[in-house]
């Protein structure tokens, strides 16, 4: 089974407080993405310094710079153009990737090449990471390949 590759987009505008967890999280996967694509979208506290300390450790991490600050979605799109991997994932500065989540998302990509989407879980915690609500695909608790069509009926 051919692994597709996947590129990780980060966005973020002043959330320095969060993303070494983030980064830490996404890079400590045991599916290493090709490559993180940081944009930061005109931060105005220490965000920068951070993200660079993490590119100096690990090469697959890029950092693009809007001029000012442009919105999340003029950053995602502007990563878009230039993620070179199969699926891309698009991460928040102040979220965790769960350990393996990367792994089981390609192990479905390789096991189903027709899907375009893979959905799981998002847990959302407070500050002391107690779990305050779980959101998932609300017909399928399991791994699945679903048809477009019938995913568009859920």
């Amino acid at each position: 089974m051919a692994f597709p590759t996947l590129s990780v987009i980060l966005p973020n505008y002043n959330h320095a407080n969060y993303i070494s967890k983030a980064l830490e999280a996404i890079l400590s996967q045991s599916y290493r993405p090709k490559e993180v694509i940081v944009i930061d979208d005109g931060s105005t506290d220490n965000s920068i310094e951070v993200f660079q300390k993490f590119a100096k450790r690990d090469p697959i991490i890029r950092l693009i710079r809007n001029d000012q600050n442009r919105g999340v979605v003029f950053s995602i799109n502007q990563a878009l153009k230039i993620a070179s991997g199969n699926y891309v994932f698009v991460a928040s500065a102040d979220d965790k990737v769960l350990p393996g989540f990367f792994k089981k998302a390609m192990n479905m990509a390789a096991k189903y090449p027709k899907a375009g989407c893979i959905a799981g879980k998002i847990f959302y915690v407070d500050s002391k990471n107690r779990t305050l609500n779980i959101a998932q695909p609300r017909r399928w608790h399991r791994p699945i390949f679903v048809s477009p069509k019938v995913f568009l009926q859920d």
